[in-house]
């Protein structure tokens, strides 16, 4: 079973970037923008332990079956796990 292991975003080249927990995705845009990376239209979500990127949604899911999560959310944000 996969669980959540980091907040990440996807560019809009189709690249993913990401810090490890507890970086939020805050501190993922500062790091996209000290590397010149476009942040503006990027798609926000998380990494699997799998290494698969998923959108805020399909983490939650996630999150929910793997039991990392306290209260039932239906689109995941970093606060809830870290």
């Amino acid at each position: 079973m996969p669980k959540i292991v980091a907040a990440a975003i996807k560019d809009p080249e189709g690249k993913v970037w990401s810090l490890p927990a507890p970086a939020r995705h805050e501190n993922v845009i500062r790091l996209m923008c000290s590397k010149g990376a476009r942040a503006l239209d990027s798609n926000e979500g998380f990494l699997t332990d799998e290494g698969v990127f998923v959108d805020r949604l399909k983490a939650a899911s996630i999150a929910r079956a793997a039991g990392q999560v306290k209260r039932p959310v239906d689109v995941l944000a970093s606060t809830d796990l870290w």
